[in-house]
């Protein structure tokens, strides 16, 4: 009954993913704080602005139900010494309420933050370093990823693949899609971008399964085909200089159709 059960939301899922409103958040740069917009993916010139952020270098943001989002900032605030950390976000009414701070330090520029395949915990890189995050703010530095035997370089865009569950990034040096173990720290690359990305902004997964990248000081935002590495289909523009960008994830672990509807039915539990 169960299986039926979730089999049946899985086909639903799909035949309505075409027409279904995809809800996107942003934070750009230039504010202080930082403003936090929403914007609908069809159209995401249209922002509305829900909130603020605590203030600048919010470098990372994830969302996993209605009311349950996190927001990280990297480094302490122009106006602020004391903003650094890891944020609770609420995607419904744009509040943000301080954790904790998991680094104790200024991270370097260029980072993003996803929930692991679990949802038990988040990943969060800062350059090619990457991080473990507690829900309550803790953290743990994992090491610096690999490629090639070499430093990755800088990863500003981290999410995980829908149709498989593994953590990929996206590397400014190199304009290209990796894929991360974050047990070995090892990337490997999946392909080029086939643009240059330029002040990417972040790349998250969307409910319907695809996965957008943001790029350059207006906000382009292009659907990447993971298989491959490149780019597909330019979605639209924010106009703005995005450093997080955030959709709700549709699953932890998110694999194939089944795993993305019975897996999201968990997470909101979960939440």
């Amino acid at each position: 009954m169960i299986r039926n059960a979730v089999a049946a939301v899985a086909v639903l899922s799909v035949a309505g993913a075409a027409s279904a409103s995809v809800q996107g958040y942003i934070i750009p740069t230039g504010g202080n704080p930082d403003p936090i917009f929403t914007f609908d993916l069809e159209n995401p010139s249209s922002l509305t602005q829900i909130g603020s952020a605590a203030g600048n270098f919010n470098r990372g943001m994830d969302i996993n139900s209605p009311t349950n989002g996190f927001i990280l900032q990297t480094s302490n605030a122009l106006s602020n010494p004391d903003t650094r950390g890891l944020y609770k976000f609420n995607p419904t009414d744009g509040s943000v309420a301080f954790l904790a701070d998991p680094f104790g330090q200024d991270l370097a520029a260029g980072g993003d933050l996803t929930f692991d395949s679990t949802g038990s915990f988040l990943y969060a890189t800062s350059g090619d370093d990457l991080w473990q995050i507690g829900f309550d703010g803790s953290g743990t530095l994992l090491g610096t990823i690999q490629v090639d035997g070499q430093d990755a370089g800088t990863i500003p865009g981290l999410t995980l693949d829908p149709a498989t569950g593994a953590l990929i990034g996206y590397r400014s040096t190199a304009d290209d899609i990796i894929t991360i173990d974050p047990n070995t720290l090892t990337g490997t690359v999946v392909g080029a971008l086939g643009i240059n990305a330029a002040a990417v902004g972040s790349l998250d997964a969307t409910p319907d399964g695809r996965v957008v990248l943001s790029t350059n000081s207006s906000g382009d935002l292009w659907e990447v085909n993971t298989s491959t590495g490149a780019v597909g289909t330019l979605l639209g523009s924010t106009g703005e200089n995005v450093s997080a960008l955030a959709f709700e994830i549709p699953a932890p672990g998110a694999i194939g159709v089944l795993g993305l509807a019975g897996l999201a039915v968990a997470r909101r539990r979960r939440a």
